[in-house]
């Protein structure tokens, strides 16, 4: 099992990485559901053993509809999360009419330069989301995070297990108030990635590292 945890800050990061974390969603402002990180405190995580960081790049919170200068603002923050030397990049964007925005997307990828991306959470709200898991398998995605819907993914569980399924290259990640105990019902669909904020406490942005720790029981068998 590999455990994303989503951190809103450095000091998050470093306490994930601390309490076994497998991969990082670096992002800030946790009640907009993340945006980007400020790029200039990438100093402050402390990483020695080089567990994969991925960028959120999101300008800000909201929808998924970006015009020309936000979509340039992501390129730049692309380009500057690459050279601070994160691992990889989560990301999407939709057209008003719910569906991929195929040509900002394609124009992402490109920016990254073969660093694996994540198409996050706007893919609850696509209109058609097996045509969408095709588009974004076809496009290079490495993941797709997902609750399926607005909402918990546990309650979608089915719907992510039958996307899994169907998908020929993009892992399903499912994020969405998933929790350590969920773990064994995500196992028996056949996940071994998911996605968590590992956040235990109403109000707070800190993981809790107990709760990361649950994540790893059936790796330590």
């Amino acid at each position: 099992m590999i455990l994303e945890v989503a951190c809103f800050s450095e000091q998050a990061v470093n306490i994930a990485l601390q309490a076994g974390a497998q991969r990082i969603e670096w992002c800030r402002q946790w009640q907009e559901g993340g945006t980007s990180p400020d790029l200039s405190q990438w100093s402050q995580i402390q990483n020695p053993n080089h567990i994969p960081i991925f960028a959120m790049v999101r300008p800000r919170g909201g929808d998924f509809v970006y015009d020309a200068r936000e979509l340039e603002n992501m390129i730049q923050t692309i380009h500057s999360a690459g050279e601070c030397g994160v691992n990889g990049f989560v990301f999407g964007a939709l057209t008003r009419s719910n569906e991929v925005d195929e040509e900002a997307c394609h124009t992402l990828i490109q920016a990254a330069s073969g660093l694996p991306c994540t198409f996050h959470r706007a893919f609850d709200l696509v209109s058609k989301p097996d045509e969408s898991l095709l588009i974004l398998n076809e496009m290079g995605f490495s993941r797709i995070l997902t609750s399926g819907k607005p909402g918990k993914a546990i309650d979608e569980k089915e719907m992510l297990q039958r996307l899994s399924y169907i998908s020929t290259q993009t892992k399903i990640l499912p994020g969405g108030g998933v929790r350590s105990d969920q773990l064994e019902t995500w196992l028996n669909l056949g996940f071994d990635e998911l996605h968590s904020s590992c956040i235990t406490q109403t109000n707070s942005e800190w993981p809790d590292p107990l709760e990361i720790q649950q994540f790893q029981r059936f790796n330590r068998q």
